[in-house]
């Protein structure tokens, strides 16, 4: 089996019927899309990561606020006692 010359070359003795060479522009275009496609999905991860911190953090107010409010509750209580 003979190897192409070019990596976009067709090769008639595979039974290729498109033996069309994409242009300097598609090439491009390609590129572009694979760009576009790795930057938004990398932010997209970095999200998910924040959304951990966020919900972490949330639940460490709740538990904050809540011993605040126990010890504001018991202070209360002893003074009243």
């Amino acid at each position: 089996m003979l190897l192409p010359a070019e990596p976009y070359e067709c090769n008639p003795q595979a039974g290729c019927d498109d033996c069309t060479i994409p242009s300097m522009e598609e090439k491009l275009m390609r590129f572009v899309w694979l760009l576009v496609l790795v930057l938004t999905a990398v932010p997209l991860a970095g999200c998910e990561v924040a959304e951990g911190i966020f919900q972490a953090g949330m639940w460490v107010g709740a538990i904050m606020i809540a011993l605040v409010v126990g010890i504001v509750a018991f202070v209360a209580v002893k003074i009243r006692g």
